[in-house]
């Protein structure tokens, strides 16, 4: 999708980022009829597409996937397109047999499971916030979500995150994220889907079909709070 106008209100404090990070995350704009116009933009990171949702600047970014390529593709999103909100949505693994594949979930708290040192908390980098909390208005207090540079496949290595913090679900990106919106004062809200249970070992054909109707699901979702003018104060 291309348009003809210009965006170049980056002055605007309605711009709001949507962020995804797998190529499998991917939605293509014309599923959704009230998006007519879009320009397409490519970033050291990944494509995305800029366009007006009612009063909204929206961009629609790739984030590539890693803690290290979130941390620095929201960076330069904020810093090129003065972003007040961002929104992240993504598939997570999980330990938790009660979620359902698919199911969105709002977590709680937002852990890094990379970092340990002697003298701070697991997963807290030294003189950084151990967990950040997601900004959502709603979110399932009793689901909180690690970020790690590794794919969480390994059940020993599930234990041992979880003996020290109480998370359920692991993605790759959500901590970077949640690390830069704080440093820059944006507000993060993440929204997740679960694409496969830890351990089960899913072949990658299952996997890729749940993260592309996760992510449809969970992009109408943002969208609707977007056009509902909620989330977005």
């Amino acid at each position: 999708m291309r348009s003809n106008k210009k965006f170049t209100n980056f002055e605007s404090t309605n711009n709001i980022a949507i962020l995804f990070a797998d190529p499998s995350e991917f939605i293509e704009l014309k599923e959704f009829s009230f998006i007519n116009e879009a320009k397409t933009v490519k970033t050291p990171y990944g494509i995305g597409y800029i366009f007006q949702l009612k009063s909204f600047n929206i961009y629609y970014f790739q984030v590539a996937i890693g803690l290290i390529n979130a941390a620095a593709a929201c960076q330069y999103l904020i810093d090129k397109y003065n972003i007040k909100t961002v929104f992240n949505y993504g598939a997570v693994g999980t330990s938790n047999s009660k979620l359902k594949i698919g199911e969105i979930i709002f977590p709680n708290k937002i852990y890094l499971s990379d970092a340990e040192t002697p003298w701070y908390s697991f997963g807290q980098t030294p003189y950084e916030k151990q967990y950040y909390l997601n900004n959502f208005s709603n979110v399932n207090e009793d689901i909180n979500l690690a970020s790690s540079n590794a794919f969480i496949s390994d059940l020993n290595r599930l234990a041992y995150i979880q003996k020290h913090i109480d998370v359920n679900i692991f993605d790759m990106e959500a901590f970077a994220l949640a690390h830069v919106c704080f440093k820059n004062k944006v507000k993060f809200k993440t929204l997740k889907y679960v694409s496969d249970y830890i351990g089960q070992n899913s072949s990658s054909e299952i996997v890729n079909a749940n993260i592309k109707k996760g992510s449809l699901k969970a992009l109408s979702k943002v969208f609707d709070f977007i056009v509902s003018n909620e989330e977005v104060k």
